[in-house]
């Protein structure tokens, strides 16, 4: 798995950079199956995000004589991923999930049998005022992430948090493909 994710890493980094861009297509492309394969028929957040992701990695080259970087249109493709996919689950939470409101929600995945139950996220789900907080935290950073993103001065803090909010999730959630999923796109949002 950590291979994979590495090999994802370097495909990305390499492609953002506009270095290699066939190999980098290609290592980016196949982390991507070899990781949704792994999972084989249960798809999960993480592997459709993951799809949208490859998608933009077939719109990235652009040229790849390597003389140019093209218009990066995978660039902006991707930060219209992110900006619809936090304000839709941000306003879907506020709207139609009064849970995570009060927080209940947020403690009863940190109890499930399925992706829960690591120490920390045990231990958070029963300081109700935490959960509270945390809720409330989550919908204003995925209803707000659009509107500060469009901020450039802001950005770079914006992504702070996000990463900040992502690392929390993976100490305590056992989610760690949707963690680094989200994550493995974040360095393509700082300059569109």
């Amino acid at each position: 798995g950590w291979i994979v994710y590495g090999v994802l890493l370097l495909g990305s980094a390499t492609l953002i950079a506009g270095r290699l861009p066939r190999v980098s297509v290609v290592l980016v492309v196949a982390a991507h199956v070899v990781l949704c394969l792994e999972e084989r028929l249960n798809y999960k957040g993480y592997d459709r995000l993951m799809f949208w992701q490859a998608f933009a990695i077939l719109l990235a080259p652009g040229r790849v004589d390597g003389a140019k970087t093209a218009v990066p249109i995978a660039r902006y493709y991707l930060t219209l991923l992110f900006m619809c996919l936090y304000a839709s689950t941000g306003w879907y939470k506020f709207l139609d999930e009064p849970g995570w409101q009060d927080g209940s929600t947020l403690a009863t995945h940190m109890l499930d049998m399925n992706f829960g139950l690591l120490p920390l996220g045990v231990w958070a789900s029963r300081q109700s005022w935490l959960m509270v907080l945390m809720g409330w935290a989550t919908i204003v950073f995925e209803i707000g992430f659009p509107l500060l993103w469009l901020i450039r001065r802001v950005r770079p803090w914006l992504l702070l948090v996000g990463v900040s909010f992502h690392l929390g999730i993976l100490m305590m959630l056992n989610v760690p493909n949707f963690v680094w999923a989200s994550l493995i796109a974040y360095p393509m949002l700082l300059n569109p």
